[in-house]
């Protein structure tokens, strides 16, 4: 039975595709970023590629790059769908630059698709019926944190160690010159980054975030990001995280318990930084917004949209990206503060955060932790037992799960401890070990009474 895999950041879209292509008897696994499928690509087999252009943490043009680059990918049938470039040249040179089948214009016509795949992979003899294994990827936090005790290590490292997913770096053009001069783009952008966003960082938090007693605080080193974002969000508590590590200051906003909006004093997550390396804008592009910026006051997103250089869609994309990029950054960190205030006033931001609290803080710790980051994380509940709140088991639904991590989900007995759990869970050791780090940072595992 061929074996596709779709990728689209847009669940309903996702869905849509996958459902037509299981319906014709093909096998369909989804994902919805670059950096992902990157690693899909290297565990599992797929006969066939349906890539959308506009996806989180490394768009389709880098990533077809990425894929190209690796032998055993080299002929992998491709096809490309977007929304946007609906230029007749511009479809021709991607189609030839990626070697792709074709590169449809969203909405897609389910014929004509269907046709293309039949084409290259033939029509499936199994009856859909029968197919099967099919997945679609639609205070301290229990003492996980650094710990010193070496006998810890021994037994957890007595379990498989599968070696960490590759990290994936954008390849340069074959050309020079169409890189983005970032070098130059990044003082102009820095400029306005000391008269903007980074003055009202820091005046947010001189004003907000000043020396009291806040309902949470403490030290990064102790509890992770992810831990006080599950946290958090398990009180569905609304307010302002301040996270700091040396002169890094970030503002995160939560509704509810949901992350909706960042503040950062970094110059690399600037908008033009981001569409710069999305390669959505070129540098010349980038340096006219900014001189605009200074002489009208107005947001860089919007001159770039009355200048023709980007489409609504495009920005939209490139503000959800920004996004997780300000989110996702804190995730690597080891060390700093945190302060949470409930009392902040709320800004309204432009951008609404795809993912809930916990599917946020889920695919922050795919992206970001690696094996040997959370077995680390882990040694200090190796021999704590675990219970599962009922309570938050309804919760499950918004983690956005795939359904074999669902089902390792509803094979978790009460009263076992972490090492206990690694072993049993039908899954592999190291998604085993990111999923339970998961649930008990988001404190939907927790100590047994």
């Amino acid at each position: 039975m061929p074996t596709i895999l779709v990728v689209d950041d847009d669940r309903a879209i996702q869905e849509m595709l996958a459902d037509l292509l299981r319906d014709e008897g093909y096998r369909v696994d989804t994902c919805r970023d670059g950096q992902q499928v990157l690693i899909e690509l290297e565990r599992h087999h797929y006969d066939l590629l349906l890539l959308d252009v506009l996806i989180p943490h490394m768009n389709g043009f880098v990533l077809m790059e990425e894929i190209r680059k690796r032998p055993a990918l080299a002929d992998l049938p491709v096809i490309m769908i977007s929304g946007i470039y609906r230029s007749r040249n511009h479809r021709a040179e991607m189609t030839r630059q990626y070697k792709v089948i074709d590169y449809l214009d969203k909405p897609v016509e389910p014929e004509r698709l269907l046709g293309l795949i039949a084409n290259v992979l033939g029509k499936p003899d199994v009856d859909p019926m029968e197919r099967s294994g099919e997945w679609i990827d639609d205070d301290d936090i229990i003492g996980i944190g650094d710990s010193d005790d070496p006998s810890a290590s021994k037994e957890l490292d007595s379990a498989p160690v599968a070696p960490a997913p590759r990290k994936s770096k954008s390849s340069k053009p074959k050309k020079e010159a169409d890189l983005p001069d970032l070098h130059e783009a990044e003082d102009a952008l820095g400029k306005l980054m000391v008269e903007h966003e980074r003055e009202a960082v820091e005046s947010e938090v001189r004003e907000s975030f000043k020396t009291s007693a806040f309902v949470l605080q403490g030290s990064l080193k102790k509890t992770p990001v992810v831990g006080v974002l599950g946290r958090i969000w398990h009180q569905r508590a609304s307010g302002g995280l301040l996270l700091r590590r040396n002169k890094v200051k970030k503002i995160v906003y939560l509704k509810s318990g949901v992350a909706y909006g960042a503040k950062s004093n970094l110059v690399g997550e600037c908008l033009g930084q981001v569409l710069l390396r999305e390669r959505l804008i070129n540098e010349a592009e980038c340096q006219t917004s900014i001189e605009k910026m200074q002489a009208t006051g107005l947001r860089q997103g919007e001159i770039l949209v009355d200048m023709g250089s980007l489409t609504p869609k495009n920005l939209e994309f490139a503000l959800q990206l920004q996004l997780e990029t300000k989110l996702f950054e804190t995730f690597t960190w080891d060390a700093g503060e945190y302060r949470f205030n409930s009392s902040v006033d709320l800004p309204r931001v432009g951008v609404k955060v795809e993912w809930t609290g916990p599917s946020l803080v889920a695919e922050g710790i795919r992206q970001t932790f690696d094996e040997t980051r959370l077995r680390r994380l882990m040694l200090p509940v190796l021999d704590v037992p675990l219970a599962l709140e009922l309570k938050a088991v309804s919760d499950l639904d918004e983690l956005g799960l795939p359904d074999r991590e669902r089902a390792a989900i509803n094979a978790i007995e009460s009263g076992k401890t972490t090492h206990e759990l690694l072993g049993s869970l039908p899954a592999d050791p190291p998604d085993a070990l990111r999923l339970i780090y998961t649930l008990i940072a988001l404190e939907i595992l927790r100590p047994a009474k």
